[in-house]
């Protein structure tokens, strides 16, 4: 039972935001929570866990049966019980969030961009229409575009690309450049490009609203020893959601071309310290309340413990 007043406002907050995203926070479950712990999660454990978020048992159903329409889980039947794990698709997808995640910008830039160019021009009605779908998609994968036919970015998940322009029947007519050193003509003449193929202030201002959010749970923290391992495990979903949506859009671009006192910096501090001081105890949530094939979740996997650079 939800008790702590600053998980209240958090959840408040949560869902005062309509219609209710109940599909995002249902694969920040599965990417934050299921997936380090073996992968698969018995549904009724997950709604267990979902109604101390607010979401009732009807709506976790749907929600459930939409995203396994949508090939991001994949239900598993033994007996009267359904277990639900992550697809391929699913996996590859959270895969290339978790950096963004659990990572932080990046340090070590080598100054080099990735390119991919598509065609100038193209008759073909359908190949036009994939060419549009592509320009959408790369955009949502953070690339910057320079021109109508060009798109860049510092560090992009090409595993995840690729097979985009795959599925889309563009693989003859797209060029990936993996490598290209730009010579700037001035020393301001790389800020001037990332501001002109991002547009950081929008993205700024949501990292603002995660940190006038956040700031509070953490001075609570500070102040009180500990939460219950069912409200920490509330705060660390809550928080790991909304942080993912806004990191999701970030470019990750290298500091070094990033504004002075970059939102983006600090937002990543405080949900890095948060998410330290509540880990040991959310895991214990997890490991006693929630089940898989008969059994609760086995421990985390190795890689877990290396999130934000060490719990």
């Amino acid at each position: 039972m939800v008790q702590n007043q600053q998980l209240t406002q958090l959840l408040k907050s949560f869902h005062s935001h309509q219609p209710l995203r109940s599909g995002s926070l249902v694969i920040t479950v599965f990417g934050d929570v299921v997936a380090p712990h073996g992968g698969e999660i018995w549904l009724g454990s997950l709604i267990k866990l979902l109604n101390v978020l607010g979401l009732n048992d009807r709506l976790v159903r749907t929600t459930v049966s939409r995203l396994a329409k949508k090939d991001w889980l994949e239900p598993v039947q033994i007996g009267r019980k359904s277990y639900y794990h992550l697809t391929n698709y699913g996996v590859r997808s959270f895969v290339s969030a978790t950096s963004r995640i659990y990572s932080g910008s990046v340090q070590n830039w080598d100054g080099r961009w990735r390119m991919v160019i598509l065609p100038s021009s193209l008759k073909d009605r359908k190949l036009k229409a994939q060419k549009d779908q592509l320009s959408k998609e790369l955009e949502w994968l953070s690339f910057g575009r320079v021109s109508n036919n060009i798109f860049i970015h510092s560090n992009p998940d090409f595993n995840i690309v690729t097979p985009i322009i795959n599925r889309l029947g563009l693989e003859e007519e797209v060029i990936i450049v993996n490598d290209a050193s730009l010579e700037y003509t001035s020393q301001n003449a790389g800020i001037n490009l990332v501001e002109k193929c991002w547009v950081l202030d929008d993205l700024s201002q949501q990292y603002q609203s995660f940190i006038n959010e956040y700031e509070p749970v953490f001075e609570m923290l500070m102040r009180e020893s500990s939460l219950s391992p069912e409200e920490a495990l509330a705060v660390r979903i809550l928080m790991i959601n909304k942080y993912r949506k806004i990191s999701l859009q970030d470019p990750a671009l290298p500091e070094i071309l990033l504004p002075e006192g970059w939102a983006g910096t600090v937002a990543h501090h405080l949900c890095r310290d948060i998410y330290k001081k509540i880990a040991k105890s959310s895991e214990i949530y997890i490991r006693t309340n929630l089940e898989a094939r008969e059994e609760n979740l086995p421990a985390a996997e190795e890689g877990f413990s290396l999130r934000f650079g060490g719990l």
